[in-house]
């Protein structure tokens, strides 16, 4: 971070009685109160998180409905992210301002994704040209109504340039970006062990802290314990909710909804929260609600296969570098 501004306004944030080992959810109370965060967390873009499934079109299966929906927010995941981030960044010992632009980045890495999320962004790209990615610099730009707010703050505290090299993984690591772009990073982290729990609410298996302690703190060769075990949480993830037989056809069902509707997507629905496609685009969400055995057979057959990109995740064993250690292979399979 050796090109941030030196002409904005002081931050006025401060540390103060938090310990270099704060818990997660001091963390947690430390971002939902501070000025600073407050005010990113109370702007329109910010807000509009909490009208935005996790997964997508996945929360709206049935087998999901009872779930808590707060937990199942991008808000919620955000300010985890966040939190993880003032974590690490404490125990690193850096400075106030780079940990303030590691818990905004943190706060504000989702912060373009659409109502339904990744379910619907395959269309996006097909009708308009960009998803959630260009969404995201569209709002932390002000180029959209939602994001004035929200870039005003910005401008006034901190570096706009490093928070998005930070969100694009371009950051260096000696100012944080392992944060973000590691194999194992605080996203990835947050997202699979929240994944995991629409699949088994109730364990406690896995903590989001201790794998990022494992991933960016510890130098004890037991962390690869934790490592190996959250990596192999990934690829079950993906097996069994993201790319499972249901998710796949719940992210079809919203696609095709959407695509043959009689409701014109616009570029202003984009920015919307899920509520008010709930009205625009109420057969969207009847059609997921009700998957059965039966709308499965008029969506699969050997004569309409559907393709999908079939996620392995699998350890080197012989690597002790994180990046090198922990890999994946993508190929195309289809679901008859």
């Amino acid at each position: 971070m050796n090109d941030l501004k030196q002409d904005r306004e002081p931050l006025q944030l401060s540390l103060k009685g938090l310990s270099n080992f704060c818990e997660l959810e001091e963390s947690l109370t430390l971002i939902r109160t501070h000025k600073l965060y407050h005010k990113v967390i109370t702007t329109n873009a910010f807000k509009r998180l909490n009208g935005v499934s996790f997964l997508g079109a996945i929360d709206y299966l049935p087998c999901f409905k009872s779930l808590p929906k707060p937990q199942r927010t991008r808000s919620d995941h955000s300010l985890n992210v966040a939190a993880l981030a003032q974590m690490i960044a404490i125990k690193r010992s850096y400075s106030s301002e780079l940990t303030h632009h590691l818990v905004i980045a943190g706060l504000l890495h989702d912060i373009g994704h659409p109502p339904l999320s990744h379910s619907v962004e395959p269309y996006l790209k097909e009708k308009f040209g960009f998803g959630h990615h260009e969404m995201g610099e569209m709002i932390l730009d002000g180029q959209v109504s939602l994001g004035k707010d929200l870039n005003h703050l910005l401008n006034k505290n901190i570096d706009i340039a490093f928070i998005k090299s930070l969100i694009d993984g371009k950051a260096s690591k000696v100012d944080g970006g392992d944060l973000f772009s590691s194999k194992i990073n605080l996203d990835t982290i947050d997202g699979i062990i929240r994944s995991y729990s629409y699949l088994n609410p109730r364990s406690q298996a896995f903590s989001t802290a201790s794998v990022a302690i494992a991933s960016f703190i510890s130098d004890d060769a037991n962390k690869f314990e934790v490592l190996d075990d959250f990596w192999n949480l990934k690829h079950n993830i993906y097996d069994y909710l993201i790319t499972s037989g249901d998710g796949l056809l719940a992210d079809v069902l919203s696609q095709n909804s959407i695509r043959e509707g009689k409701s014109t997507l616009t570029t202003y629905d984009l920015f919307k929260r899920e509520n008010s496609w709930h009205q625009k685009f109420s057969h969207v969400f009847s059609s997921i609600y009700s998957l059965s055995n039966k709308s499965k057979n008029t969506l699969l057959s050997p004569e309409k296969p559907l393709s999908y990109t079939k996620r392995k995740y699998y350890i080197d064993s012989k690597e002790s570098e994180i990046n090198k250690r922990y890999l994946y292979t993508k190929n195309k399979q289809y679901l008859q």
